[in-house]
């Protein structure tokens, strides 16, 4: 509450997957969380419910070693260098798939 007392407590384990990348991430405009997972330069979002507990499958986004990945209004936009780009990065964007936005809506 308002005061710092815990007023309830559910177990999480997301964290534990192998790839978790220490990264949650919510779309303000959606209020949906999404843990954020990353192995092999390959970013994966899996939504999250209220408790922590994964809702969706695994997203997978388009490009490998991508940075700065924003949520906003059902979308995920990062930064991408194509490898034959030296020196030029693209702001790139992608529609997360209906069943994640269908998942929070059924909450």
């Amino acid at each position: 509450d308002d005061c710092g007392i815990r007023v309830r407590s559910h177990s999480i384990d997301f964290h534990k997957e192998k790839g978790y990348g220490k990264e949650m991430m919510l779309d303000e405009f959606t209020n949906t969380w999404y843990a954020r997972y990353l192995r092999n330069g390959k970013t994966k979002l899996v939504q999250l419910d209220r408790n922590g507990v994964q809702i969706s499958e695994p997203f997978e986004l388009s490009y490998r070693y991508v940075e700065k990945v924003k949520l906003h209004q059902g979308r995920a936009y990062y930064l991408y260098r194509p490898f034959e780009s030296s020196q030029n990065t693209f702001l790139y964007s992608e529609v997360l798939p209906a069943r994640m936005m269908l998942a929070n809506s059924s909450e």
